[in-house]
């Protein structure tokens, strides 16, 4: 069937270098399905950045997966709450 899957992060870093890449993947079965690239917007900002994208998926052997990549010097790091609210990553079945 088909598969609605959503990831939404939040980059918490006040080391942030200006214009440098953010990119965020969603992975089906190992390979890259869809990514969101945008450019940092400098450093003390926190920014915003999601994804959704419907995927056909087998119920039972495919799976899916999310990673996040940066191109700027320092290590960087991402806002979370444990409700979930700034960064998550959800999945749904949308139709057979």
């Amino acid at each position: 069937g088909k598969y609605l899957l959503s990831c939404s992060l939040v980059w918490n870093e006040t080391a942030m270098e200006n214009q440098k890449a953010l990119l965020l993947d969603i992975y089906k079965n190992g390979a890259r399905a869809k990514t969101s690239l945008i450019q940092s917007n400098g450093a003390g900002k926190q920014q915003g950045q999601n994804i959704t994208v419907v995927l056909d998926a087998n119920g039972s052997t495919d799976y899916f997966e999310v990673f996040v990549y940066h191109e700027c010097t320092a290590n960087q790091a991402l806002f979370g709450t444990s409700d979930g609210f700034h960064t998550h990553f959800s999945g749904a079945w949308a139709a057979p």
